[in-house]
């Protein structure tokens, strides 16, 4: 796996009209949350990252996020946890995201807390992958 600190995680949240309500970041062990895409793209461009990682990320996330100000950014390898938890983990009946803070009836979506688990899903699934046999590591 490639160095954590290279890896930005992301998340969005979007409204019932399909537009892009809310961003979350999970960078080098900060979280930030932002309320538009130009603000978002401000703070990346402050830092050196070459993966973006999300949860769902390929068919969700980054259709939004196309025509926007993250377009080049999203030119970089994408590492989307969904799949890798599909295979990593087979015979788990579901492959949503876990969301703790959700304990509560009817809170709202974090993206910022959501990237981080994200970023702890990554982590669960990186020490999967070591524990495997190298035959199954080549495949």
């Amino acid at each position: 796996m490639s160095d954590l600190r290279t890896i930005a995680f992301l998340d969005i949240e979007v409204n019932q009209k399909e537009h892009i309500k809310e961003l979350g970041l999970c960078f080098n062990n900060q979280k930030y949350n932002f309320d538009n895409v130009k603000t978002l793209n401000q703070e990346l461009q402050k830092h050196t990252f070459h993966y973006i990682c999300g949860h769902n990320f390929i068919n969700h996330d980054k259709q939004y996020l196309r025509a926007t100000f993250l377009e080049s950014q999203l030119k970089k390898p994408i590492i989307d946890t969904l799949y890798l938890s599909m295979l990593l983990f087979p015979n788990d009946k579901t492959h949503k995201l876990d969301k703790p803070y959700k304990d509560v009836i009817k809170i709202e979506n974090n993206p910022a807390l959501d990237a981080e688990q994200t970023h702890e899903l990554l982590l669960k699934l990186e020490q999967k992958f070591d524990s495997l046999d190298q035959s199954f590591k080549n495949i």
